[in-house]
């Protein structure tokens, strides 16, 4: 495990496009489910103002990851140390 979370739900069509993304890339993470968690979903709202999903919190700070932008995660990514860089 890295680290990385990733909150989400299960009915989120954007979630399930991240994960894929991420299961491709070989990026591990734990995905939080805000439904099932509320207190998830209070942390997330309070530090981003929003509910909107799916967001990835690395190190404590939030990502906003929707719509997808598989160019600009994996630099994302990269800038983290979660991705190798010879990856496309």
């Amino acid at each position: 495990m890295t680290g990385l979370q990733m909150y989400s739900t299960a009915w989120c069509g954007d979630c399930r496009a991240l994960k894929r993304f991420l299961d491709a890339e070989g990026v591990g993470y734990e995905e939080i489910d805000i439904d099932a968690r509320p207190a998830a979903a209070e942390e997330l709202v309070a530090a981003t103002g929003k509910r909107g999903i799916p967001y990835l919190k690395w190190q404590g700070a939030f990502h906003k990851a929707y719509p997808l932008d598989a160019a600009a995660l994996r630099a994302w990514l990269r800038d983290r140390g979660l991705l190798e860089q010879g990856r496309p």
